[in-house]
């Protein structure tokens, strides 16, 4: 089963991607800040499969947050998501383009299947 860390600092979102998460075989796990989802890192013992991070959040980006899970979790697959589209991103370090993006607001039937993409074996 694979692990997924969904960072998003938006209470009413993060509730909702709860939600999503709850009904699938995947084990999640949330953080409201990338602050939080590096010290829950710190405490998890085994490895993240999956990122999932808002790009714009007030205490660190999702790049620089990716940046340093990725130096832990070398194969750790990364999913930006955010309200501003990939383009117009470069205030919150620009998303680069080798990533996967989903642009807010999504389904999560839509969120699910970029998922499943992302975490399908080569």
């Amino acid at each position: 089963m694979a692990t997924i860390l969904v960072v998003e600092d938006d209470d009413n979102l993060r509730w909702c991607l709860k939600e999503i998460f709850n009904r699938t075989p995947y084990c999640a796990l949330f953080a409201a800040s990338g602050k939080e989802a590096v010290t829950l890192c710190g405490k998890l013992g085994g490895a993240i499969h999956l990122l999932i991070a808002d790009v714009a959040m007030p205490d660190m980006s999702g790049v620089k947050l990716a940046g340093i899970l990725r130096a832990r979790y070398p194969s750790l697959a990364i999913l930006f998501i955010s309200v501003y589209p990939a383009t117009t991103l470069s205030e919150y370090d620009e998303v680069p383009p080798d990533r996967t993006f989903l642009q807010k607001p999504f389904l999560g039937q839509d969120l699910l299947v970029k998922v499943a993409e992302i975490l399908r074996p080569s």
